[in-house]
């Protein structure tokens, strides 16, 4: 993992990987996708300097986004229709 992030978002990497693991399913495996990595780090200003310096290069062949817990998805799915209405 750390010589992923080394190669495709030119980080000198001293940052500490707590746990990393495959997330795989028997539909992504048979559709040939590339397996999901969910990583966690000791500390979430290094999380946060990963995912922008990931936004700011858009690296070829990866993906980075944070994972929120299952009740913080929920929440902002129920605000979705109030925000377009501000929005609009």
């Amino acid at each position: 993992m750390k010589e992923v992030l080394t190669e495709k978002l030119q980080l000198v990497f001293s940052h500490n990987i707590e746990r990393a693991h495959l997330v795989s399913s028997r539909e992504s495996n048979k559709k040939s996708k590339p397996n999901t990595v969910v990583c966690k780090l000791y500390d979430w200003k290094e999380k946060d300097y990963i995912v922008r310096q990931a936004r700011k290069l858009k690296p070829r062949g990866i993906f980075v986004n944070e994972e929120f817990a299952e009740e913080t998805v929920k929440m902002r799915k129920e605000q979705l229709p109030k925000l377009k209405a501000a929005r609009e």
